[in-house]
């Protein structure tokens, strides 16, 4: 469970977040985590390097930025930008999802090539209110996807599963 190898801060700390050093590195860039929390209300807040997706497989979050707040529910992907000060705080539990955080310098080596002039980029960089969301079809989608799929076993499969989210 990422949220728990990782320090976290509680959301009271909005104006100071725990910052997060060295969550991915060159040799390993890419890390994709499962996660469920259990108790109702439970809130954390930190921001870090990597840029960060991730979405509920069940539960609902309200997902918390400087800049305001939204509510995710299952199959509804996030997005979260460098050193971008971010948090959650739980609205409906059990809440169980996945989470990838990625380098950002090595989005565009891996999407080099692919078809399409997109900035994979430039989702992470807009602000919160403006970033992409799916449609329910979309988001069922998503969780009819990731059934059978355990993140971090496979480091092919989690950057399969980064870029469909992304897409």
């Amino acid at each position: 469970v990422l949220y728990n190898r990782v320090s976290m801060t509680p959301l009271s700390r909005l104006t100071d977040p725990e910052r997060i050093e060295a969550i991915t590195s060159a040799d390993h860039p890419l890390l994709a985590s499962g996660f469920e929390h259990l108790s109702p209300g439970e809130s954390l807040f930190d921001m870090h390097y990597e840029i960060e997706t991730g979405f509920l497989r069940e539960g609902s979050m309200i997902r918390i930025w400087e800049e305001g707040e939204d509510r995710f529910g299952p199959g509804e992907p996030w997005l979260n930008g460098i050193w971008e000060p971010h948090g959650f705080r739980l609205s409906q539990t059990p809440c169980r999802g996945m989470v990838f955080l990625l380098r950002p310098e090595l989005l565009p080596r891996i999407t080099e090539g692919l078809p399409g002039d997109h900035n994979w980029l430039e989702p992470f960089f807009l602000p919160p209110a403006r970033r992409p969301r799916l449609t329910a079809a979309d988001a069922a989608g998503i969780i009819a996807l990731t059934d059978g799929y355990t993140p971090g076993l496979n480091p092919l499969r989690d950057t399969l599963m980064l870029l469909t989210l992304l897409d």
